[in-house]
């Protein structure tokens, strides 16, 4: 069974093992890579800390009980403050089942519902077309493309934006 829900400091060995088995090719640098212990608690009291002073969304992804990913929307800054930055990590075999569509469905109702958003953007390394799929499935609309905007693990990637407005 699917749940988001709230990082909690006893989630650190979830963390640790989902920062070393998720997929990270066209992710951006936003949770880092392989956590060790201490860096996987001060960057869940950080994720904490957003939620409750910043007004981000950032989840744990449960299924059948155990951390699978993480979900979040970041507020951006200045004038784009009432926007939000959508990002998701789903383990590679948690891919494929539909279980990123209802994330990010849940994930997009509450950010609506809360009122601190009026649109959420996503950044998409083009190569990734799984997340397109998620996206358009979520009503997320192709806005543009950065050309040669993303540089990982040495390969420039075209950056394609999309976003939802309500």
């Amino acid at each position: 069974m699917l749940k988001l829900r709230q990082w909690y400091l006893n989630d650190v060995q979830a963390i640790v093992w989902l920062t070393s088995h998720a997929d990270y090719r066209y992710m951006d640098d936003f949770l880092p890579q392989c956590l060790a212990v201490e860096s996987a608690r001060s960057v869940i009291m950080s994720l904490v800390d957003l939620m409750y002073f910043v007004g981000d969304v950032h989840q744990a992804v449960e299924w059948d009980g155990r951390v699978v990913g993480g979900v979040g929307v970041s507020r951006m800054e200045g004038n784009y403050c009432d926007n939000g930055l959508l990002r998701c990590m789903l383990l590679p075999e948690m891919c494929g089942h539909g279980i990123g569509t209802e994330v990010i469905r849940r994930v997009v109702e509450e950010a609506a519902s809360s009122g601190s958003f009026h649109r959420l953007t996503a950044q998409v390394f083009d190569p990734n077309s799984m997340a397109v799929k998620v996206l358009e499935k979520n009503g997320f609309v192709h806005e543009g493309t950065k050309r040669r905007a993303v540089s990982k693990g040495g390969i420039v990637y075209d950056e394609l934006i999309y976003g939802m407005v309500w």
